[in-house]
């Protein structure tokens, strides 16, 4: 709706009287003019995506990005004065986080795993991982930790407190300052290609992770996780019908 993109435009304060004589009509002052130039541009956010999706389709206008081509939202919030930064990117497809506990949205539930051959082809390779090392052979039964595909995408579009090490610059106060940050699709492409990251990264190994996904053969419900700023009316310029 109008007035939630209103919600997220920048910051903005009127200047035109600043710095002027009384009923003399001089010039703005240097600290008035400072003080406008500190002041962000106002971002409509629906105009700021098409803005950034009619570029980026300009130079790589292609059948791949007709059909997979889609737009993330990137909304980074200073929680101290409120200010809010928005950037939009293209992409072919996502890649999605596995969450490791119920508090990261899953996995929630542990099943334990049946005859590799009776089973799935998901089980079958969770069964081939569980016994390597101590021959496929073996008949002891395993857990194997379960979510679901809308779990992921709750942990992607999941909010973000940037501290310590990731701080940003706020436009606002000019100087770094907690945040957080939430990704949102604000275009869906025709085809979805998503990614499941399988592996977890530390600073001395690497780990697979053997969680099984759940998905849905059709009807994936995307709504969730569109950009309520931009979305609904990107969505329906692009992708008519």
């Amino acid at each position: 709706t109008a007035a939630d993109a209103g919600s997220t435009q920048a910051i903005v304060s009127s200047t035109s009287g600043i710095g002027l004589g009384q009923g003399q009509g001089q010039e703005p002052s240097a600290a008035a003019a400072a003080a406008s130039a500190a002041v962000p541009k106002v971002v409509n956010p629906r105009e700021e995506a098409m803005n950034c999706w009619t570029k980026h389709m300009k130079n790589n206008d292609s059948i791949v990005n007709d059909i997979f081509g889609g737009q993330l939202q990137s909304t980074v919030t200073c929680l101290t004065c409120g200010h809010k930064s928005l950037c939009f990117d293209p992409f072919l497809d996502i890649s999605l986080p596995l969450p490791k506990t119920e508090a990261d949205g899953g996995p929630a539930t542990s099943t334990p795993s049946k005859d590799p051959m009776s089973g799935g082809i998901g089980q079958l390779m969770a069964s081939m991982s569980s016994s390597f090392g101590r021959g496929l052979g073996s008949s002891k039964r395993v857990s194997v930790l379960t979510c679901s595909l809308d779990d992921c995408l709750r942990k992607f579009t999941a909010e973000e407190r940037l501290d310590t090490d990731n701080l940003p610059t706020c436009e606002v106060c000019k100087q770094r300052q907690p945040c957080t940050k939430r990704l949102a699709i604000s275009k869906y492409p025709q085809v979805l290609v998503i990614h499941i990251k399988r592996f977890s990264y530390t600073e001395f190994s690497r780990e697979k992770v053997d969680t099984d996904v759940a998905f849905p053969l059709d009807a994936l419900d995307l709504s969730p996780y569109l950009s309520a700023d931009t979305g609904d009316l990107l969505n329906s310029l692009s992708n008519p019908g």
